[in-house]
């Protein structure tokens, strides 16, 4: 480890990372605060406010109830934005640094873990203790089941930002051309048709399969845990050749 450098790149992974989940929690806290003081003095009874993929806030005449805001959804968005753009910065500052590729690798790895189970631990606690109706992510199973799934989840959002980024960081114009258009063909295109030719075959079973994957915590560890390392290996793969660029 010493042969590394591994010390100081993990501080600075972890000191960075902690000050920028704070800050994101600070603006998810703001949110609800917010939203508990818009609802409470100035909606009318009877009134519904939808906020995708966030809140939801629902009023009537005997009580004021705000749904849960999710850190969990935040968190996830947030690390593969992390994921993204601090891949790039990390390599340049570090082998600047003196650093070498696999410090900066394993660096990253292991300050997305550390990261990634600090988060999953917080957003359980969040689902236990009521803080303005922020909660994390809403698995099946108890709390350390709960723990194991935001993590891994938290995880493969970093790893896959971080395999996005270093795909393109890799490529030349033409090349990223290429690739923009056929990722957006299959989001777009191939994976829905892929769906809806499943549920045309035979949508009772594929409807049971994917509510047995997502009420299990086990059935779904395996798919994330998988995912999750299969974007940590591509992108020991791109990194390890990658060179620097402005």
């Amino acid at each position: 480890m010493n042969r590394l450098n591994l010390k100081p790149a993990l501080r600075y992974q972890l000191t960075s990372m902690s000050k920028a989940a704070a800050m994101v929690f600070a603006i998810v806290f703001a949110v609800a605060v917010f939203l508990h003081v818009i609802v409470g003095v100035f909606i009318e009874p009877e009134a519904t406010i939808n906020i995708a993929g966030i809140a939801s806030t629902e009023v009537d005449e005997t009580f004021i109830r705000v749904n849960q805001v999710n850190f969990g959804f935040v968190a996830i968005i947030f690390l593969f934005v992390v994921g993204v753009g601090g891949i790039r910065e990390d390599l340049k500052l570090m082998l600047q640094h003196g650093m070498g590729r696999r410090t900066v690798y394993v660096s990253t790895l292991l300050g997305s873990l550390i990261s990634s189970a600090a988060l999953g631990i917080f957003c359980e606690l969040l689902n236990l203790v009521t803080v303005f109706s922020i909660s994390g992510l809403n698995f099946q199973g108890g709390f350390f089941s709960g723990v194991l799934l935001h993590t891994l989840s938290f995880f493969l959002a970093w790893q896959l930002g971080t395999l996005i980024s270093m795909i393109y960081y890799r490529l030349e114009t033409m090349q990223k051309i290429i690739f923009s258009v056929l990722g957006g063909a299959l989001i777009v295109f191939g994976i829905p048709r892929t769906i809806t030719r499943l549920l045309t075959h035979d949508a009772g079973a594929f409807e049971a399969t994917l509510i047995n994957i997502f009420t299990n915590p086990f059935a779904l560890v395996l798919p994330i845990l998988v995912c999750g390392v299969l974007a940590a290996t591509g992108n020991f793969l791109l990194l390890r050749r990658a060179q620097v660029r402005e």
